[in-house]
């Protein structure tokens, strides 16, 4: 009778940790105002951000005096994706799509009379379903999916040092012919691509459990 193993103790305690180089691409939502201009925007793209981020648009600049620049294609804006710092300003608010990051656009559209007022304000979210977290967030019902599966890979920095022991993989669909290989190493010795330790994966279906031939320390 063979001696029982509990695996209790997951390393990976964030997506924030993980490292994957083909992220199935995700949404851009519709955007909500806030503000008293008549001019509106629209969101466009494939949002190809790894983790699901809250943009925020802002327009900060329309001039002054009668000559104001309260329309669309004058006015400027600034925007971010956190609630610290905006990425950009000064950035005109024009008709046409504008680039902002992960394949999101958005473009504005003129109302009657002034188009924008200062600090009119859009929200909207680019929201990947298939990003990093979901594969360690043990919900069954949501999943991680890759855009493209030629060498795709998935990195870990575990941030200290821990004894590595084993590896699971659950609920995934890999086929019969995939090649798994688990590779290791200190932050400084992956430099030149070389992994301290590098095993081949055994295939099993649905879900996949593989010792380490012996326990390796990572920080």
């Amino acid at each position: 009778m063979g001696k029982s193993r509990f695996l209790f103790n997951n390393l990976i305690t964030s997506g924030n940790s993980l490292t994957i180089d083909s992220v199935k691409p995700g949404i851009v939502t519709t955007a909500l105002k806030d503000g008293t201009g008549s001019g509106t925007m629209s969101t466009a793209g494939i949002f190809t951000g790894s983790q699901d981020l809250e943009y925020l648009i802002n327009i900060h600049d329309i001039g002054s005096g009668e000559s104001g620049a309260s329309q669309v294609d004058q006015a400027k804006f600034q925007w971010s994706t956190t609630t610290t710092s905006w990425i950009a300003s000064g950035v005109t608010a024009t008709s046409g799509a504008t680039d902002l990051n992960n394949g999101v656009s958005v473009a504005f559209t003129a109302g009657t009379g002034d188009d924008f007022v200062v600090n009119d304000r859009w929200y909207f979210k680019g929201v990947n379903f298939f990003n990093a977290e979901k594969l360690v967030d043990w919900d069954r019902d949501t999943r991680y999916r890759s855009n493209d599966v030629s060498g795709s890979s998935i990195s870990i920095n575990l941030g200290t040092s821990y004894t590595v022991s084993s590896l699971i993989l659950y609920d995934h669909n890999f086929s019969t012919g995939v090649s798994i290989t688990f590779s290791g190493a200190t932050k400084s010795n992956w430099v030149d691509g070389t992994p301290e330790v590098s095993e081949s994966v055994t295939y099993g279906v649905t879900k996949i459990l593989h010792f380490l031939t012996s326990a390796a320390s990572y920080p």
